[in-house]
């Protein structure tokens, strides 16, 4: 319940934690943001997601985060908030991965 989030308009989140016995515990997270401008903050949405994963590498646990993000990849490099947001999931460990 700590990194569950629903900030309306921004995102929604929901995270479990599925204790494996011989190993570490891994938390399995789906998010959604909504893309409904004027509301929709990429800066509060970033910020938030920082905080679950500072909380993720507090805890020292694996995670696999999934969802709608709604932002346009294609913008890296091009517009800051894009870069910024990217850059930060890859700091803490995550990778992009499209399906």
């Amino acid at each position: 319940e700590d990194l569950s989030t629903f900030i309306p308009h921004v995102c929604e989140c929901l995270f479990i934690e599925i204790d494996m016995h011989t190993a570490k515990s891994v938390i399995i997270g789906i998010v959604y943001r909504p893309n409904t401008p004027p509301r929709a903050s990429l800066a509060i949405f970033t910020d938030s997601m920082g905080h679950i994963n500072d909380q993720i590498a507090i805890e020292n646990k694996k995670a696999i985060i999934m969802g709608d993000f709604n932002i346009d990849l294609l913008k890296y490099g091009s517009q800051p908030k894009t870069t910024l947001f990217v850059d930060n999931m890859y700091s803490q460990g995550f990778n992009q991965v499209l399906l």
